[in-house]
């Protein structure tokens, strides 16, 4: 079993283990009124990863963080859910390359 089909079992277990403490949610999306704070910082974190692409010292958490702004900031279901999905597999390589380099 390669590394990410382990570690995406244990985001099923996760979220197996929400649905049985929490149940079936269902919670309202704010896309109005913090949507602009959300395209702020999506601003933000983009500059900052294009400072760090060009110094070549990209790091996860910008990574990460300007995905998940980026999924906050947008207004369209299905462009938001695809923005989703990326925060997720950045979420999972990150993962992935801490368990490589054995922390």
């Amino acid at each position: 079993m390669s590394v990410v089909d382990r570690l995406l079992q244990l985001v099923w277990a996760e979220r197996l283990d929400q649905i049985a403490r929490w149940g079936d949610q269902h919670h309202p999306i704010i896309r109005e009124s913090r949507r602009f704070s959300y395209m702020e910082k999506e601003s933000l974190y983009k500059s900052i990863w294009e400072d760090q692409r060009v110094k070549r010292e990209i790091t996860w958490d910008v990574i990460l963080l300007e995905e998940v702004y980026e999924a906050l900031a947008e207004t369209e279901t299905t462009k938001q859910i695809k923005e989703l999905i990326q925060v997720a597999a950045v979420a999972l390589a990150m993962a992935e390359d801490l368990t490589r380099e054995g922390n």
